[in-house]
């Protein structure tokens, strides 16, 4: 497994195992993702844009979601979390639009 994958593992995400290999070869595939801007459009607990910053130090990312952090609790709980692991490892951090 991953950091990305252990990160979501340890918040709770259901079969984390996988995501790094998912983003890295289809979301993300020959992406080279220094200094690139990324709004996350529907991005609910914004795994994608977790990701990306954790992928590069000088990435950026935005959550633009109809409901405020996600669409349920879960979501909620699940975003705030991974929010905090990224801050920790001092990557710029998702803004919520």
């Amino acid at each position: 497994m991953t950091t990305f994958d252990n990160s979501l593992e340890e918040i709770g995400i259901a079969r984390s195992s996988g995501y790094d290999f998912y983003f890295k070869n289809y979301i993300f595939k020959n992406i080279n993702l220094d200094d690139k801007k990324l709004l996350d459009l529907g991005g609910g607990n914004g795994l994608a844009s977790f990701y990306a910053l954790s992928s590069s130090s000088s990435c950026s990312a935005w959550v633009v979601d109809p409901i405020a952090e996600g669409s349920n609790e879960l979501m909620s709980l699940q975003y705030n979390l991974m929010k905090k692991n990224i801050i920790l490892i001092e990557l710029p951090f998702i803004e919520i639009l």
